[in-house]
């Protein structure tokens, strides 16, 4: 009876095994016979428009053949929709790229360059059995960008949106959002132009006041409950206080909304921020990825150019694919899915042992060192015990993060130390009082900043505000010499 079923069950397999193999088999000649023969048959091919969404049926292994006029150098997407599995073909400029798992579900999705010429696009039924329809469409990439002036003495994000769409537009379709009373929520999330809400671009950059478990738009509250769809999105930014905080009713956070609904790469802080850092930051992000660099690659980049390491706005989450690129150095193929080229801005560029360590802080041990990072320390020079922003940067196995001239650079002279004049430094916002909020926290920190040969002992107060459910930080600078105020922006950096 057991050799029976045995038996049986070995048949199946087989069976089974047969039916796989032919499949397979039927696959591989239908995609052998479309590579070979797509480029010829594209006389009957139907010219479409930007941005239309086109059904198209397509007969067991058939194939249908369109073309569209592209008249700059964009960044362009051509990918299709539906349940019918459809491999798409590209070629313009004696160029070909084909694709038919990198889109959603089973569909095709490429990203190209545009080049001021006729595109060529074919669509295939990729089985041989089944025939079906698909939606097809052909749409410039594009970054939206939102920031606000919450006035009433509150924070102003709108200078912050000035790098990243430098850097973007020309080459994405970019927008950027400003109005306190129009773009709020339900702006981010209309369909636009392409057919798509706006949060489902390919870039999202939001710079403003967050939660644990929201966006808080200037009249407007945007919940991460029903989290909008964010399957174009190749990277989100959410340059917000808690935009990585998951302590609240959902136990998520709106950066893991975003990687939930879609997103390829999303950065979000589960802290407090302050508007001085965080734009520091994105600038240094977004001018990296400009260049070409992994989204992982630009994140540290950015991180590193924040000098002083309690800085929460170092403290980035960044989930989802750390190989996102969103520009390429060739402007050959610019794909939502698969990552271009790619820099390296953390190569570590020269070994030293730690007696050259030694050798190159001194005998004084002048030097106060502090965890910069996973395996990373930071070694600042000390005037008097405090820190100054003249540093280096080591892993724990004794390579310099930086070229030894580098370091050196950074040796900054001084012929002049100010006194510390000012013992007791005064905290206060009267606008920020005015408007609500309550100061909950203050962290403070004495350091020497060094410029022009002179070192100007400073107290950073790095300030917790809270409002209902507002949270935001704000930093006071104090010259603790002759008691002015000094704007954080210009020694943090």
């Amino acid at each position: 009876m057991e050799k029976s079923v045995v038996k049986k069950l070995t048949a199946l397999n087989l069976i089974i095994l047969l039916i796989i193999c032919i499949v397979f088999t039927c696959v591989i000649i239908n995609n052998n016979y479309f590579t070979k023969t797509v480029k010829a048959e594209t006389s009957d091919a139907q010219e479409i428009q930007l941005n239309t969404k086109y059904t198209v049926t397509l007969e067991k292994g058939s194939q249908k053949h369109f073309t569209i006029d592209i008249t700059d150098s964009s960044y362009y997407v051509v990918e299709t929709r539906g349940d019918l599995q459809v491999r798409v073909q590209v070629d313009y400029n004696g160029k070909r790229y084909s694709d038919f798992t990198s889109g959603v579900d089973y569909n095709g999705c490429i990203g190209f360059v545009g080049a001021n010429t006729t595109v060529e696009i074919t669509l295939q039924n990729v089985f041989i059995w089944n025939t079906g329809t698909t939606e097809l469409q052909v749409r410039k990439q594009q970054a939206v960008l939102y920031g606000f002036n919450y006035e009433d003495g509150d924070i102003n994000t709108i200078p912050d949106l000035s790098v990243p769409y430098n850097k973007l537009n020309g080459k994405y379709q970019t927008y950027k959002y400003t109005d306190n009373t129009n773009h709020d929520r339900e702006h981010m999330e209309q369909v636009d132009s392409r057919g798509y809400k706006r949060i489902n671009s390919e870039i999202v950059f939001y710079s403003g006041h967050g939660e644990s478990g929201g966006l808080s738009f200037p009249n407007d509250y945007m919940s991460i409950m029903n989290w909008p769809s964010m399957e174009n999105c190749k990277v989100a930014v959410w340059s917000a206080c808690m935009s990585a905080n998951s302590d609240n009713i959902y136990d998520k956070s709106v950066n893991q909304a975003a990687i939930a609904a879609g997103a390829r790469a999303s950065i979000g802080w589960g802290d407090t921020i302050s508007a001085a850092s965080s734009k520091i930051f994105t600038d240094r992000l977004f001018n990296k990825l400009a260049e070409g660099a992994t989204i992982g690659d630009a994140c540290s980049y950015a991180k590193n150019g924040i000098i002083w390491v309690w800085d929460n706005v170092r403290d980035y989450e960044l989930l989802g694919d750390s190989q996102t690129t969103i520009a390429v150095n060739d402007f050959d193929k610019i794909n939502p899915t698969y990552p271009g080229t790619s820099t390296n801005s953390e190569s570590v560029i020269q070994s030293i042992s730690k007696s050259n360590i030694n050798k190159l802080i001194g005998i004084e041990n002048n030097y106060l060192v502090l965890e910069a990072g996973l395996n990373v320390k930071r070694y600042y020079k000390t005037i008097n015990g405090y820190p100054t922003n003249q540093y280096f940067d080591t892993t724990n196995d004794g390579y310099v993060l930086n070229n030894m001239q580098n370091v050196e650079s950074t040796l900054l002279s001084y012929n002049t130390i100010l006194p510390i004049n000012i013992t007791q430094s005064i905290i206060s916002n009267s606008e920020l009082n005015k408007a609500g909020y309550i100061l909950n926290n203050v962290e403070k920190h004495i350091i020497y900043y060094i410029k022009n040969n002179v070192a100007t002992p400073i107290e950073i107060q790095y300030c917790t505000y809270e409002k209902e459910n507002e949270v935001f930080c704000e930093v006071n600078c104090i010259n603790l010499n002759n008691g002015s105020l000094i704007d954080y922006s210009e020694i943090c950096n």
